[in-house]
């Protein structure tokens, strides 16, 4: 397991151990140069992107198969902040979705590995606007930095309005 003091830190520790220069990042490459785990997908409950546990064997991660695939990438990312950050500590059980901070902290984290910022700052032209014309131009080019990524665009936004603070 990785043990460093941020999430960028961390975040870029497991990008340079998979050998991965350049988005999109893959997930796969990280768990297989990182991790002692296992992904797979199935059918979860509505409200679950992912779920962690550990078995005898290592790690199992299960993403939710219906989500688009950007979905599954970022579920999965997420899901290896929980294994870095809480490891066997529960976070879900029955009636209990998680703590709000540690699936915060998840999220970022997976925006971090995926997305990083200074990796995304030259792909940024336009910035969101009250003006509707330039926020559409904005909203194409999350889109094209969406798939470049290969993450929601919704998350693309996200870190786009993390650059402009």
């Amino acid at each position: 397991m990785v043990v460093v003091s941020s999430l960028v830190e961390v975040a870029t520790e497991l990008r340079q151990r998979a050998r991965l220069q350049e988005p999109p990042y893959s997930t796969s490459q990280i768990i297989d140069a990182c991790f002692d785990a296992a992904v797979t997908g199935r059918i979860l409950p509505d409200g679950i992107d992912e779920l962690v546990t550990r078995t005898d064997d290592g790690y199992l991660i299960v993403y939710h198969r219906e989500l688009p695939i950007a979905e599954q990438r970022f579920a999965i990312a997420h899901a290896l902040a929980h294994i870095i950050f809480d490891g066997d500590v529960a976070g879900c059980s029955i009636g209990f979705a998680g703590d709000p901070e540690r699936e915060a902290r998840a999220d970022r984290f997976a925006l971090e590995l995926l997305v990083p910022l200074d990796e995304l700052a030259p792909y940024v032209g336009r910035w969101p606007s009250d003006d509707e014309a330039e926020h559409e131009a904005y909203l194409d080019q999350v889109d094209m930095i969406a798939s470049h990524f290969n993450v929601p665009a919704c998350r693309i936004d996200e870190r786009i309005r993390e650059l402009k603070r």
